[in-house]
């Protein structure tokens, strides 16, 4: 019979370590194996997604969360730890609104002050870089519209300089040759 708390905490042991990729082959393994309980077969979803998402970026991860958060009871905690995956995921996507939204139900789910705490932190972390995130964009935005303007002066510029020319040649007198 499978130890599937031992395999489980070995996968997080080797996520903690940033050791994504013996994590992901434990958590390959373990998906593979017949039997596998749902409420273990989530939190393996779960570290499996972790682990994509800091080897290959966010963006490959989102199905993966979707399935953990089905397999896992609702009345389980770590589905709160699942949704937490998921809204960093989310706010990594700059899909802040999504982020909260997801981290409020995780929030709605812990009953431990601790654990309520890690959440609400993570919570403002998600609102910290969606509004440093609308301030890049408020910035970029001026920048561009800067660039316009001097685009702009620079055309209105060598057009004039071109007209100058243009005059100077009119009332120049050609010399013979």
């Amino acid at each position: 019979m499978v130890d599937y708390a031992a395999q489980l905490s070995q996968i997080h042991t080797f996520y903690h370590q940033r050791k994504y990729q013996l994590a992901l082959k434990l958590c390959e393994e373990l998906l593979s194996a017949k039997n596998v309980p749902p409420f273990f077969s989530a939190q393996v979803l779960r570290r499996k997604a972790d682990c994509i998402r800091a080897l290959q970026g966010a963006k490959h991860v989102m199905e993966l969360y979707d399935k953990a958060i089905q397999l896992c009871p609702a009345d389980e905690p770590a589905l709160a730890w699942i949704l937490e995956s998921k809204a960093l995921a989310l706010m990594e996507l700059a899909r802040f609104d999504e982020a909260i939204s997801i981290i409020g139900q995780a929030i709605g789910l812990v009953t431990d002050r601790i654990d309520f705490e890690h959440l609400q932190e993570v919570a403002d972390e998600i609102l910290d870089q969606q509004e440093d995130f609308r301030s890049i964009i408020v910035v970029d935005q001026k920048d561009r519209a800067v660039q316009s303007i001097r685009d702009r002066a620079r055309e209105i510029e060598e057009a004039a300089t071109k007209k100058e020319l243009e005059l100077i040649l009119q009332h120049t007198p050609q010399l013979e040759a």
